[in-house]
This record gives structure tokens, C-alpha cells and sequence, in this order.
């Protein structure tokens, strides 16, 4: 958003502004699709800001963390298995 906001004109910062976000709530009965959102939001940001390359080296990095998180925590295998096949982010 910053990046954004800096296009537009200046950004201000406000040391004795505060921001809370409750990280996680959303998606506590399914962490896998959290995990998806995240990476989906990674790969179009790369998209609009660095172009298709930078998009598409983003997805194939998403990818492969998702494989070897597969091996090296297999108690966690199905999630990473559904952040891999999810389609819709």
C-alpha cells in the first residue's frame, strides 16, 4: 500500500499512530487457504509493480517452498499440499 500511496503523493509517518491487526483470525479453521491468500497476494503484487517475470519467478518460489515444506514437516503435509493445489487464493 505504501508504494502505492508514494505514487500519489508523499506518505507521513506518525510515531504515536498505532495498528492492530488481528493476524490469523480469518483463517484459524483453515490455515492453508491464509497461507494461500498470502502467497497470491506476493505473486500480484510482482505482477503490477515488477511485471510478469518477476510475477511468475514469485509463483514458482511459492511453489517450491510449499514442496520442500512438504518434506522437511510432514506432519504438515496436507496443508502445504492445499496451499499448492488451491486455485482461488
Amino acid at each position: 500500500m505504501c508504494l502505492r500511496l508514494r505514487r500519489h503523493g508523499k506518505i507521513v509517518y506518525v510515531p504515536e499512530a498505532g495498528f492492530e491487526h488481528d493476524l490469523g483470525t480469518s483463517s484459524r479453521r483453515e490455515p492453508w487457504r491464509g497461507i494461500a491468500r498470502y502467497n497470491a497476494g506476493k505473486e500480484l503484487y510482482f505482477r503490477i509493480h515488477h511485471g510478469i517475470f518477476q510475477a511468475y519467478a514469485c509463483l514458482l518460489l511459492n511453489r517450491l517452498g510449499a514442496i520442500i515444506r512438504i518434506f522437511l514437516k510432514p506432519c504438515q503435509a496436507k496443508t502445504f499440499w492445499r496451499v499448492l493445489t488451491d486455485r482461488r487464493g
